[in-house]
């Protein structure tokens, strides 16, 4: 193995090293391994250029959410105006359909809590058969 040189390649320049018992070698896998300062500067430049898209991008979004949010303010706005125009306009018709809407919900509510009520009912009922059963010995 002595004789065969090694090639150090960098950015910049190419350097021959021959093999060497007392250690040119391992300085030679030492340069291998160390960036060089052009190397640093590379990837210096390139973690500034991304954070910049990124901080770019941030503004973006954060700029497209505050138009969205003014967006939908101005909407829900004119919609609570539409409305209160509407019930100022036609009173009966208002009264009518927020007390049809009442009547509605409330009969989905007693419907639910007595639907509710029953099911409760025959649970208990079955529980309180199925432990006389068992104290009387029938199962």
């Amino acid at each position: 193995m002595s004789g065969v040189p090694y090639i150090l390649k960098t950015d910049t320049t190419t350097h021959r090293v021959k093999h060497d018992p007392k250690g040119t070698q391992t300085q030679f896998d030492k340069m291998n391994n160390e960036p060089t300062n052009t190397t640093m500067e590379q990837a210096k430049n390139m973690v500034s250029e991304q954070a910049k898209v990124v901080a770019d991008q941030a503004k973006a979004m954060t700029d497209d959410a505050a138009h969205a949010w003014e967006t939908t303010k101005v909407k829900a706005s004119e919609a609570l105006q539409t409305s209160e125009r509407y019930v100022r306009d036609n009173p009966g018709t208002s009264v009518a359909t927020m007390f049809g809407a009442g009547i509605l919900l409330g009969a989905l509510i007693g419907w639910s809590v007595a639907h509710e009520s029953r099911q409760t009912y025959s649970d208990s009922a079955h529980d309180l058969l199925k432990s006389l059963a068992r104290k009387l010995n029938l199962d």
